[in-house]
């Protein structure tokens, strides 16, 4: 009988010993928008819904709740005028460090899918920059002939190259949510 509580004492003190799990959440250092509202989003019958928001401190530190029943899904982080998506549940935690003003160069970690949204969105935002300054261009008035075919070859030259661009993301990440964003670009 001693033995056994003593082998009960000692596994219950093992297991009280074992360092926790990190708490499931969002957070990280954004610079560029100290005393800012932080948001987090999501779409519900195509609205936004505002799912938790807190004040990124004086340092750039910040720090989003997610709830225990938070399902995998696409959510939308606003600071401001800027936002980007991150793909997460109420299994992961998440860290993101970086300037407000270039969201898209952020280091992310603790969640894959999210990681492969980045890169995607790295991988492609030139090619919707320069397809989007083409589309400018093309509305204008006055563009010579010559220079319009240009900037056609060139906008069907990028438009092809980002098609490439999501079809090999689809190809490599095919077990990812994340290529429902690359499909979205087709």
């Amino acid at each position: 009988m001693y033995r056994t509580l003593l082998l009960a004492i000692i596994t219950g003190l093992f297991v009280a010993c074992q360092p926790s799990a990190p708490e499931a959440g969002i957070s990280g250092i954004l610079t560029g928008a100290e005393g800012t509202s932080i948001y987090l989003e999501r779409y519900v019958n195509e609205k936004v819904v505002k799912t938790d928001s807190t004040t990124i401190a004086e340092d750039g530190s910040f720090s989003l709740n997610i709830s225990p029943s938070m399902q995998f899904d696409y959510y939308r982080i606003s600071v401001g005028e800027e936002n980007f998506w991150v793909i997460t549940d109420s299994t992961e935690t998440l860290v993101i460090n970086g300037d407000t003003k270039n969201l898209f160069e952020a280091q992310v970690s603790g969640s894959q899918n999210t990681m492969l949204l980045f890169d995607l969105s790295k991988l492609t935002k030139p090619m919707l920059e320069s397809i989007g300054d083409i589309r400018q261009q093309l509305k204008t008035s006055g563009i010579a002939i010559g220079e319009r075919t240009i900037l056609t070859n060139q906008l069907k030259t990028d438009m092809q190259n980002l098609r490439q661009i999501c079809l090999t993301f689809i190809k490599d990440n095919s077990a990812s949510p994340a290529i429902l964003s690359a499909c979205a670009m087709l």
